[in-house]
């Protein structure tokens, strides 16, 4: 109980339940936790790095480290609905650049994933905040963030699996945002750059357009000595009708479609293909 801060340095031994109804626990660097299970409720925060050796209930609030760190977890760990994990993202190395959690037992979701960024990540770098020793799938999610979503801190996207890494590990990847803004050939905001992004993306990508003006808008592929747009590795849907303006077919008979992006390859070169998939 109480409203302070506890530490633990060393090791703490017991069989029974060790309840952190307010107040904050720290886990001091090295330090161990023996217990049958620890429960954070509401208003209890758990910091630090070390070791659990104990079921984990999380109702609270956990920080692990005390800049980016890693608590293990030899038990399963329960985050409720109104349970937080907050994550700081500051290099790519696990325990001394981001935050994670290595839990030898069961995982169990709900509640909110709070995530910090402090460096600017490259795209297609992963962070396993979760490292699920066990054989068994994650459980649940993090509210508002279903498998393969994406979410942007600061200014960077990611992506959430909860299949990631070895199969069943929670894995944040930084990821591009596949938009086409602009006719130009190449650059930001290009088709080219659009294919580029979603090709760096693992899994599903889609890519939009929201190019300024009222009309057709044309791509000359090509027009700046690239030759053919890039070759599609990856899982992508290409949405032309995202295009302020398109739409769909709504007729059984004939078309009443409304497309407004046209890919020209003329300046392609000789046999190139347009657009490979």
């Amino acid at each position: 109980g109480g409203t302070g801060t506890s530490a633990i340095t060393l090791v703490l031994n017991t069989s029974g339940t060790i309840d952190v109804p307010s107040g904050r626990l720290l886990l001091g660097s090295g330090g161990t936790f023996q217990a049958g299970l620890l429960d954070i409720q509401s208003g209890g925060v758990l910091n630090g790095t070390g070791t659990i050796n104990a079921d984990v209930n999380n109702a609270g609030t956990i920080n692990p480290g005390l800049s980016p760190g890693a608590i293990t977890i030899n038990g399963d760990y329960t985050q409720a609905a109104v349970g937080v994990l907050n994550v700081e993202l500051n290099g790519t190395a696990p325990g001394t650049g981001f935050d994670q959690l290595n839990v030898m037992g069961l995982v169990s979701l709900s509640g909110v994933l709070n995530t910090s960024l402090g460096f600017t990540p490259a795209v297609g770098n992963t962070f396993r905040i979760i490292d699920n020793a066990a054989a068994n799938a994650v459980s649940g999610i993090f509210t508002g963030l279903p498998n393969g979503a994406t979410f942007t801190v600061a200014t960077t996207p990611f992506r959430v699996r909860y299949d990631g890494g070895d199969g069943n590990d929670v894995v944040l990847a930084a990821i591009c945002d596949p938009v086409v803004t602009n006719t130009n050939d190449s650059g930001p905001g290009s088709f080219r750059a659009g294919i580029d992004c979603a090709n760096a993306n693992p899994g599903l990508d889609t890519i939009t357009f929201a190019i300024p003006g009222a009309g057709a808008h044309t791509i000359d592929v090509g027009s700046t000595g690239l030759g053919a747009l890039p070759t599609v590795t990856d899982a992508v849907i290409i949405n032309g009708y995202s295009q302020s303006g398109a739409s769909v077919n709504t007729l059984a008979s004939g078309t009443n479609a409304v497309l407004l992006i046209e890919l020209n390859g003329t300046s392609a070169g000789l046999n190139a293909n347009g657009l490979t998939i």
